[in-house]
């Protein structure tokens, strides 16, 4: 008898129905959002001194979101930064010093501090639209263009590092943490970018719904990247080749009532390898590096 009822209760807690949630944004339109963004970035080159080619960086930003209008469940959100810094860290590094020639940071701060763009966006996270970005972009490239001669751009790849593709695709890729659909815990859900900017930079994510509480949402992701460089014919770095293979983790926490990130944390390490033919040398030069990437999102209401 014991048995039968064990069997019974075993059987009704595995074709119970699991409990299902929508991670959907509720935004106010009558209430400006904030979030801010830090990143602590580490460049290794084991091939060389630490002191010439090792590079630590820090970058903080904090961006203002206006919410315009809902309508057919579509947000119109107006972005603003209010604040972006870059930081070297290790200021005696030699690429440190190059890049302090181009003053090519400090341009991109007094653009974004200064122009904004806009996102349609659904409730379930999916975007629709996204512009002014190409008046961001002629902007930053503009200005930059004054400080640096077009061979040092070139060398350096810093043209195609802020291209509008890249910024849609970051944009996009900053909303993957929504399913889309009704989700329980234990649930995953995926999502695939392709940043073709610089380089061709493949994201394959994975987000899981690891818990709920009366307050929050809480998600785990995981991923991997893959980044493959041409070869490319310049006067300084003949016939480069460069890939980067890596893997990132890390968590989000989203409040249940309104959907926005309240606080994450993601963690990426990434290796490079790197072939360049250097004059006098019949074979290329096989080099290896890593990076790796600490970036914390917290997120609210503006007071």
């Amino acid at each position: 008898m014991k048995f039968v009822f064990f069997f019974c209760v075993l059987l009704f807690f595995s074709f119970s129905p699991k409990k299902e949630f929508e991670i959907l944004l509720n935004l106010e339109t009558d209430v400006e959002y904030w979030q801010e963004f830090y990143m602590m970035m580490e460049f290794n080159f084991p091939f060389m001194p630490q002191e010439l080619l090792g590079m630590e960086v820090e970058h903080k930003m904090m961006n203002e979101y206006s919410i315009n209008w809902l309508e057919d469940d579509q947000y119109d959100i107006a972005v603003a930064t209010s604040d972006w810094e870059f930081t070297w860290l290790d200021t005696n590094s030699l690429s440190a010093a190059l890049f302090d020639q181009l003053d090519f940071f400090e341009t991109v701060e007094e653009v974004l501090e200064d122009m904004g763009y806009n996102i349609i966006v659904t409730k379930s996270g999916e975007i629709i639209q996204i512009s002014q970005l190409e008046e961001l972009v002629s902007k930053i490239r503009m200005l930059n263009n004054t400080q640096s001669n077009d061979i040092e751009l070139e060398l350096m790849g810093i043209n195609d590092l802020f291209d509008e593709r890249f910024f849609n695709e970051t944009i996009r890729m900053s909303f993957g943490m929504y399913p889309g659909h009704p989700v329980s815990i234990g649930d995953s859900w995926g999502g695939n970018w392709s940043a073709d900017a610089q380089n061709e930079m493949d994201f394959e994510m994975k987000y899981t719904l690891t818990g709920v509480d009366e307050n929050y949402f809480y998600i785990s992701v995981i991923g991997i990247i893959n980044e493959v460089q041409p070869e490319e014919e310049n006067p300084m770095l003949s016939g480069l080749h460069m890939s980067i293979e890596g893997e990132l983790e890390g968590y989000y926490i989203l409040d249940r009532k309104s959907g926005w990130v309240k606080e994450a944390e993601i963690f990426q390490f990434a290796e490079m390898n790197m072939e360049m033919n250097f004059p006098g040398e019949e074979e290329p030069v096989e080099i290896k590096a890593s990076t790796s990437n600490l970036t914390k999102i917290s997120g609210g209401v503006v007071n």
